[in-house]
């Protein structure tokens, strides 16, 4: 979706380092960073099976990032995720039973999630319907423009279908980075910040930063 939204994937380290310091976000491609890994994903798509790769590709962490988010689609894999994570020695982890293995909390389930910090860590189950999530599901959106049009639509309009959800789990990774006081609290701000505009503006950043750094033709 974030290239029929206009936005750059293939960056080198040094531009994914210029689009960090511009519009404060920033994605770097997992050739860049991990060759090797890389290199699998041809036969991993050939394969079309889920391997111990899928879980460990999620624990790198090039950048030494201070907070790690990591999806799981199977249960069983949280506790061994999280541990993973403070043996890597994350200062703060936080890993969820997201849908399809993402870190989206899909609306209309519940998931349970580990948030491990100083050598300790916590389990909670979240109900999405706690924080006035009434989205039982998503649009549906089949290949990515569908996806960049549902994107755009929900950045634009804050009562678009599929915008609860959106400022729900934004306000979890709010909260869970430190950067709100509680997910309550970082739910309400992440409302506020896609009503008045702020998260469709940062999308347009990011895409100016794109176009601005277009390959030549």
């Amino acid at each position: 979706a974030m290239g029929a939204l206009g936005i750059r994937t293939d960056l080198s380290l040094a531009d994914a380092a210029a689009m960090l310091n511009e519009t404060g976000v920033a994605y770097v491609d997992q050739a860049h960073y991990a060759p090797p890994l890389a290199a699998l994903l041809p036969l991993r798509r050939e394969l079309g099976l889920r391997t111990g790769l899928s879980a460990a590709e999620k624990l790198v962490n090039p950048f030494r990032a201070t907070v790690q988010f990591v999806g799981a689609h199977h249960g069983p894999y949280l506790a061994p995720l999280a541990e993973a994570l403070r043996l890597l020695g994350s200062p703060r982890g936080v890993v969820i039973q997201g849908s399809e293995g993402s870190v989206d909390i899909a609306p209309g389930h519940s998931a349970r999630v580990i948030r491990a910090s100083g050598g300790e860590s916590a389990e909670e189950l979240v109900d999405p319907s706690a924080f006035g999530v009434t989205e039982k599901s998503l649009p549906p959106a089949e290949d990515a423009p569908a996806h960049a049009a549902l994107i755009t639509r929900i950045l634009e309009d804050a009562s678009a279908p599929g915008a609860q959800a959106a400022a729900f789990n934004a306000g979890l990774w709010l909260a869970w980075s430190g950067q709100a006081a509680s997910p309550s609290d970082g739910v309400a701000r992440a409302r506020a910040l896609l009503e008045r505009g702020a998260a469709a503006e940062a999308l347009a950043a990011l895409i100016r930063f794109s176009a601005a750094r277009a390959q030549p033709a």
